[in-house]
């Protein structure tokens, strides 16, 4: 989802919490969806990839800190990115849980 994110930076990533699917399809349990179940959706504020970067509470990077990283060999730059890619990942699920995801 980072990479995405990050390949498409102004585009808004939406966490989205879809409760009850389980119940409306089992996988290998059941053939065909159980349309009469009830399922929950639950959708959580957007973010972009540049803003999630300059947030203090996400990448708190700012343009210095991204030119050190651009100026680095290609392993330290993805290793940089790696981190930064798996910091966006993890706090994206972690929206999602408290949205009730399971």
């Amino acid at each position: 989802m980072a990479r995405l994110a990050a390949s498409y930076p102004t585009s808004v990533v939406v966490p989205i919490a879809l409760i009850g699917t389980r119940q409306c399809m089992q996988p290998k349990t059941h053939k065909f969806p159980r349309l009469w179940k009830k399922l929950t959706f639950h959708a959580g504020e957007g973010i972009t990839w540049l803003q999630w970067l300059a947030d203090p509470a996400g990448g708190d990077m700012d343009a210095e800190s991204l030119n050190a990283i651009a100026r680095g060999e290609d392993h330290e730059i993805r290793a940089a990115l790696s981190k930064l890619y798996r910091k966006f990942t993890d706090q994206l699920m972690g929206s999602i849980s408290a949205l009730g995801a399971p």
